[in-house]
């Protein structure tokens, strides 16, 4: 809508208050009389009514009563709809060093945007101008993502895993990389792939009751058969006391390891705790490995496309407010608002999924929803202009 603050000067002549003779009083309302004329000086106000403060107060009601009657006039051949509204926000007076000050604002919606247009600004100027503040916007809302979001959905997942669910949180190094414990063993897994419940690169670190390193045991993959966690194949090395060290080949076996794959999914860091570059890091290091990356790709690549939302929403309203409002109201473009939303939402979250299970491409899945919205928009921005 648009802005009207009106301040005025509300110190009255000077002079007494109390006891003030007719003159002075006659001579302060002829002072008004001359600034705003007779006929916006209400019959009912005398001279005295004007000291002090008097002054401001009249001044408010002379000028709430000439926007009202002004509005009146112009609104009159008007359908409801195209009517202008005013309505006062604030009223407030103050003393500047020695003088009274008045201050009155409020708010009128009408057609702005013709407004605009007929102080010499194009469609693709207004457009122009506000694409450049969401594209702006949505460099800041990566940037947030990009330092601020990682630490508190950190925060968030440690909350929730060990204050909320008492799990105990495992200890995370690096990309993901687990240190648990047995009965007189330690173990370090480089990795765990949830979608086949799978260990990779796992070693294990025997040791005595004193602590004191007893061998090592490296197994490549152990899988979870739904009540403990299953290999195939191993090398087994013990530390002799001669200080020679021993090596076997394990056929295959179970392993002595409490943690479920569940308490393992709680310790499993989230997309949305890394930044892009961690992301990024991680992907590589998983390709590498030759672990399957499909949700983290498509999660990596939804860090640039999530920023620019606001930028396709704003392709969408632009050309809807450049249309017509004789046919729509309020609750009419509340409606619209909602519905453009949970559509883009609902096909964004569809994208998603399909990718994460690998039907779509990582970059498909994450652009989908930008791109068809993007598409119309820029399909009726071209039909409004």
């Amino acid at each position: 809508g648009s802005a009207l603050v009106v301040t005025v000067n509300a110190n009255a002549m000077s002079g007494p208050t109390e006891s003030e003779d007719m003159k002075v009083q006659a001579k302060r309302r002829a002072e008004l009389v001359s600034k705003v004329g007779e006929e916006r000086v209400p019959s009912t106000v005398s001279g005295k009514d004007l000291s002090g403060w008097g002054l401001g107060l009249v001044c408010r009601n002379i000028i709430s009563s000439e926007i009202e009657k002004t509005l009146a006039d112009r609104n009159a051949p008007l359908f409801a709809h195209e009517r202008v509204r005013y309505q006062q926000l604030f009223n407030f007076h103050y003393a500047d060093g020695t003088s009274k000050m008045l201050s009155l604002g409020g708010l009128s919606r009408h057609n702005e945007l013709t407004a605009m247009r007929a102080c010499g600004l194009s469609s693709a100027q207004i457009v122009a101008t506000l694409l450049g503040a969401c594209l702006l916007l949505s460099v800041g809302v990566f940037l947030w993502n990009e330092h601020v979001v990682p630490y508190f959905a950190g925060r968030a997942h440690l909350i929730n895993t060990v204050e909320i669910k008492k799990r105990q949180m495992q200890g995370l190094l690096g990309d993901q990389q687990v240190w648990a414990h047995g009965q007189d063993t330690f173990y370090n897994i480089q990795s765990f792939d949830p979608r086949n419940r799978s260990l990779i690169g796992i070693t294990i670190y025997p040791i005595d009751p004193e602590f004191h390193l007893k061998g090592l045991v490296e197994i490549p993959k152990a899988d979870w058969d739904g009540k403990q966690w299953t290999f195939r194949a191993g090398v087994e090395r013990r530390f002799t006391k001669l200080g020679e060290i021993e090596t076997t080949l394990l056929d295959g076996g179970t392993l002595d390891l409490r943690e479920k794959p569940d308490d393992l999914m709680a310790a499993r860091r989230d997309a949305e705790e890394f930044s892009y570059a961690e992301l990024s890091a991680l992907v590589e290091n998983l390709r590498k490995k030759g672990l399957d990356t499909t949700e983290y790709m498509v999660d990596l690549h939804l860090k640039l496309a999530v920023p620019f939302i606001c930028t396709v929403m704003a392709l969408i309203s632009m050309p809807l407010g450049m249309r017509s409002l004789r046919s729509s109201s309020l609750a009419n473009n509340i409606g619209a608002g909602l519905l453009i939303g949970s559509t883009y939402w609902f096909v964004l979250a569809l994208a998603v999924s399909l990718g994460h299970s690998g039907a779509l491409p990582a970059v498909v899945a994450a652009w989908t929803a930008n791109g068809i919205f993007a598409a119309i928009g820029l399909f009726l921005l071209l039909g409004a202009a």
